[in-house]
């Protein structure tokens, strides 16, 4: 089933390409090399080549995961948090690594800041894990990595200014990356650092100030950049992920960090914003919402990207969504600026259409 629907793929969606661009080459898993010193480069290797999905732990995206297999090279399993004491806690319940390795898939370990209570990332929970618990937590890393079967590991550490000082966050930060690589690089391992979009280093910014982009491209094997959530429910309503936003912040990050080290984020989401607040809105969800009655789309022209008003049960909504077009011109991005490859947020809340947009400007020669 699974091989027929990337052949269904390949049908759909390559063979424009194949006439104009030569032969597309099928996605395979990323190549892992053994590094020494955090400040070792990984392996040479061509640009665009990780396709990476997040399975966030769910049934779904774990289905996802099993039908886009011949798709996704990388997953990262995002199911680990840091918890008060600065130790590891979490599962894959479902078996995602061990899925991915039999199917010739990297697996990496994924462990955040979020705190469930907090619905939130949390602050203290980075500063434990920087400070006090830092030796022990790159151990447990390592060990996990090691026990659990990961090619690597994934820090998704956000909202980590917890000292009252970005300076002090971002040496913490940069330090505790640092010695993490290193202890990976030397057990044979790798590491992924999911980092906020940036299109300046401002260091009065609470939020991206405590991450110095430089630094961890020189220690880590790839920046995962999380070029979405360019609004959402913290702002006025606008586009999740504009390419004119993406495009500065990739000409801003490519001039500190080696291109092929990166991956740009691309999200199978949107936000609806409405006078009952905001709420995220999975690709796999926003066909129901288009074929409302009275339902209006829009296109945004500067940021290439869809929006929609429609009315439900008496209220106003207001949603920026992706589409296909929108997917294609980020994804298209990739090559443009020679970058390790995409990320995908997230396993689940995609389908065929969302890889069918995304593939092929980015495996195309």
């Amino acid at each position: 089933m699974k091989k027929t629907l990337y052949s269904l793929f390949l049908l759909c969606f390559c063979g424009a390409w194949l006439c104009a661009c030569g032969a597309v080459p099928t996605p395979t898993a990323p190549t892992l090399s053994t590094t020494s010193a955090a400040t070792t480069p990984p392996a040479e290797s061509s640009a665009a080549e990780v396709v990476m999905g997040y399975y966030t732990g769910s049934a779904a995206s774990f289905a996802a995961l099993q039908q886009f297999s011949q798709v996704v090279n990388l997953v990262s399993v995002d199911v680990y948090t840091v918890d008060a004491q600065g130790q590891i806690s979490g599962r894959d319940a479902y078996g995602a690594a061990a899925y991915a390795q039999a199917h010739q898939i990297a697996a990496y370990a994924c462990i955040s800041n979020y705190n469930d209570s907090l619905y939130d990332f949390d602050p203290q929970r980075a500063e434990i894990a920087l400070t006090s618990a830092k030796e022990t937590l790159i151990a447990d890393l390592v060990a996990l990595a090691q026990e659990q079967g990961y090619q690597g590991v994934n820090i998704d550490f956000e909202n980590i200014a917890a000292s009252g000082d970005v300076a002090t966050d971002r040496a913490r930060f940069s330090s505790f990356i640092h010695e993490l690589a290193a202890d990976l690089h030397a057990a044979g391992l790798r590491l992924i650092i999911s980092v906020p979009a940036k299109t300046a280093d401002d260091l009065a910014d609470s939020w991206s100030g405590p991450f110095d982009l430089a630094a961890l491209g020189a220690d880590a094997d790839f920046l995962q950049l999380m070029t979405y959530d360019e609004h959402g429910g913290w702002s006025a309503a606008g586009p999740v992920s504009g390419a004119d936003w993406v495009e500065n912040v990739l000409h801003y990050t490519t001039q500190i960090v080696v291109p092929a080290k990166l991956l740009v984020g691309l999200p199978a989401y949107g936000y609806d914003w409405s006078t009952q607040g905001t709420r995220d809105v999975s690709w796999v969800d926003v066909p129901g919402l288009l074929a409302l009655p009275g339902a209006v789309q829009h296109w945004d022209e500067a940021s290439q990207s869809p929006w929609l008003e429609y009315e439900l049960d008496g209220v106003a909504h207001m949603l920026w969504y992706e589409d296909a077009a929108s997917i294609l011109t980020k994804a298209a991005l990739a090559r443009q600026y020679a970058l390790g490859g995409i990320s995908v947020w997230a396993l689940g809340k995609e389908d065929e259409y969302f890889w069918q947009a995304a593939l092929p400007p980015f495996i195309g020669d």
